[in-house]
């Protein structure tokens, strides 16, 4: 058995990922090589440790798909590890909706892997660590954790480190969550109504969309701007609009798969019906898109 385990980690000065391939013989024996490792430079403009807990975590999931792309041997299982348990709770989260900086992220994350990958392990066992904090030059050498990787890995799987029984979901002042005012409601009653009413009064999509988003900014207007600023009456924006399209079609999809966006909703998978071959999931943006393995086709996961 073949098995990719990617570790990442960061600090406020750089992040990284490293990965180690480990292949378990016939009789149990287990052997581990270091593959290949990436760090970079935290960003100038200072980012939250947060923020760049989970770019470390894209640079893992990037690299197990260039593992399993450029590798002639078939690997049969792939494991992330992170010491983040913030990045645990955005990986696995289905009811929050994130700014587009963590959005865009979650959604590459999700692309490459599933959240039941994710594992959580210390910062002193986690080699990634070496990416983010330094290494002198006299201390890389082939006996280093960076080369030779965590103890746990020559172990059994009992040996390997646990998750928490459970993880605590995210807080509702986390500055990456966007507001219940930023959303326009498509998951009550009240809010399916509204878009239907919309959608009975105009005769096009953009026409639709436009509406959709011109109400999306009375909303923002009367709950987050300043008073003095609710005057403005500025043509919308490309963003408002492609939020406006977000809401619409979870609507449509809420409607069209009522089970299976429950079902998503609550951490759960799609394991009947004729959506389940398409192995769908719930995006970082509300919508359940199909999921497509790595190394299979290159295009991106599609929406249902």
């Amino acid at each position: 058995m073949r098995k990719s385990n990617n570790f990442c980690d960061a600090s406020q000065q750089a992040y990284g990922a490293v990965s180690y391939l480990r292949i378990t013989s016939g009789d149990g024996a287990h052997s581990t090589s270091f593959v290949c490792g990436r760090a970079k430079l935290a960003p100038l403009k200072q980012q939250t440790i947060p923020r760049l807990e989970l770019c470390a975590a894209v640079l893992a999931a990037k690299a197990d798909k260039q593992l399993r792309d450029e590798l002639e041997l078939q690997i049969d299982r792939s494991v992330f590890w992170t010491d983040s348990m913030v990045t645990l709770q955005y990986t696995r989260n289905t009811e929050r909706r994130f700014h587009t900086f963590v959005a865009n992220r979650i959604e590459t994350i999700h692309e490459n892997s599933y959240a039941e990958q994710w594992r959580h392990v210390s910062s002193t066992q986690n080699p990634a660590d070496d990416a983010s904090r330094g290494l002198h030059g006299t201390e890389l050498n082939k006996d280093c954790r960076w080369i030779q990787g965590p103890p746990f890995l020559l172990l059994g799987e009992n040996n390997c480190p646990k998750n928490p029984k459970t993880i605590s979901n995210l807080a509702d002042g986390d500055p990456e969550v966007k507001g219940d005012a930023n959303v326009l409601a498509t998951g009550t009653d009240q809010g399916e109504s509204t878009l239907k009413g919309l959608s009975a009064w105009y005769s096009s999509w953009h026409r639709l969309l436009k509406g959709v988003a011109w109400l999306r900014r009375f909303i923002q207007w009367r709950f987050s701007y300043p008073k003095e600023e609710r005057h403005q009456r500025d043509r919308l924006k490309n963003c408002e609009l492609d939020e406006a399209r977000l809401a619409v079609l979870r609507l449509i999809q809420r409607e069209g798969f009522p089970h299976e966006m429950d079902a998503l909703e609550r951490g759960h998978s799609i394991r009947t019906g004729d959506v389940s071959r398409l192995e769908p999931y719930l995006a970082a943006d509300g919508l359940i898109r199909r999921y497509i393995r790595p190394g299979l086709a290159t295009q991106d996961a599609s929406t249902l």
